[in-house]
């Protein structure tokens, strides 16, 4: 999956994996910098 990058910075988390992860409104979510790839 993909997600595109608003002119704002946000990304938007594909409703599949939010259903999935159970994400709601105000949720947070971490980022995971590899090196060379964000997870």
């Amino acid at each position: 999956m993909e997600s595109v990058i608003t002119k704002k910075g946000q990304v938007v988390v594909p409703v599949a994996l939010r259903r999935k992860y159970g994400i709601t409104t105000g949720a947070r979510v971490a980022w995971i910098d590899t090196g060379s790839v964000i997870k």
